[in-house]
């Protein structure tokens, strides 16, 4: 993979691709109104061996959601009219089982950690490498 470089990824993006994994494709949602970063990420998961379909707001996602079985969703939090935590409390009402991950470089408040936890969501840190994306989603690792 050609090393791509973003500021919401860690430097070493393009070497920790070339540890792919070998568990079993998932369906991943990926959220992220960026084109830049929704390109280079959604490049990531097909790297690793899953499937991405890309949205690039809130709304997009949930028509998404509503029509097609994933196994994970991963957003951003920043996703202009809404955010990304209403965004993983909406899609898990419509997809029970829903693997969500908030992507954020922000600190979240006391009561959006809570609301997290509550809906048994992920949190992944920007910047962030491959790895702990496909950790996040539930991926095994090599």
């Amino acid at each position: 993979m050609h090393q791509q470089s973003h500021p919401h990824l860690s430097p070493e993006l393009g070497s920790d691709c070339h540890a792919l994994a070998h568990g079993p494709s998932l369906d991943v949602l990926l959220v992220e109104d960026d084109p830049a970063l929704r390109r280079v990420l959604s490049e990531v998961l097909r790297v690793y061996g899953h499937r991405a379909v890309e949205a690039a707001t809130a709304a997009e996602a949930m028509r998404r959601l509503r029509c097609q079985r994933f196994h994970a969703l991963v957003t951003d939090y920043n996703l202009g009219t809404t955010n990304g935590l209403e965004l993983v409390l909406d899609a898990s009402r419509v997809q029970s089982g829903l693997r969500s991950v908030l992507a954020t470089g922000q600190r979240l408040t006391v009561d959006e950690a809570a609301q997290l936890r509550a809906c048994g969501a992920g949190l992944l840190r920007k910047p962030f490498v491959p790895t702990e994306l496909m950790t996040a989603i539930g991926a095994k690792p090599v």
